[in-house]
């Protein structure tokens, strides 16, 4: 229950918190996973110097649970990565290794906020949210890539969210309401891929 009043926290503070001017940008190597096959490569690249607390988290399946990752691991606990002083370039993220976590989506989160300040009050965030999606062995990965670059055909930003993904929980469910069994393959909004295989997208 604690959890999933922290995840929905930090929703409504998503929801009310206006960008600011500090720039801090995600590059991931890519978004999209054969299950067991690949690392995760993250890195925060700082734009202008900052000084704050880092906060990394990440969300299974636009599930409730946060993990917050800090430089022992992850942890269920509201940790910062790392406090930063007049920082400008760029920090690597651990990678992860695909072979050991199951197949899913991933939704990681990203914020700077005050030195020793609480995160869960907007007021004190100094950075936008940051997030980035990455899908381990979920989805037929030719059908989506056709150009194999590791990213989404439909995924114009590089954020690994589908364009058409509003709501941010890694499927094609918002504009047309397809895909509503979040299996990834299925779109059903009335011509495309009436097989359900993922591949015959008709309009």
């Amino acid at each position: 229950m604690k959890m999933k009043l922290l995840a929905t926290s930090i929703a409504l503070a998503i929801s009310t918190f206006t960008p600011s001017i500090h720039a801090v940008e995600l590059i991931a190597n890519r978004a999209l996973f054969p299950e067991n096959q690949g690392i995760i490569e993250v890195d925060l690249d700082f734009q202008q110097a900052e000084t704050g607390d880092i906060y990394i988290a990440y969300q299974i399946n636009a599930q409730g649970t946060l993990y917050f990752l800090t430089k022992a691991g992850f942890t269920l606990e509201v940790l910062p990565y790392e406090n930063i002083s007049d920082f400008n370039g760029v920090i690597s993220l651990p990678k992860i290794d695909t072979a050991d976590i199951p197949a899913a989506n991933y939704q990681l989160y990203q914020v700077l906020v005050k030195s020793n300040s609480n995160v869960l009050d907007v007021n004190n965030w100094i950075s936008d949210l940051k997030r980035m999606n990455f899908a381990v062995g979920q989805v037929a990965l030719d059908d989506l890539d056709l150009d194999a670059d590791g990213w989404a055909d439909d995924d114009q930003n590089q954020d690994g969210f589908h364009d058409d993904d509003l709501n941010f929980d890694g499927f094609h469910d918002d504009v047309n309401q397809d895909d509503n069994s979040q299996d990834g393959n299925n779109h059903q909004n009335g011509n495309d891929d009436n097989g359900q295989d993922g591949n015959d997208h008709q309009n």
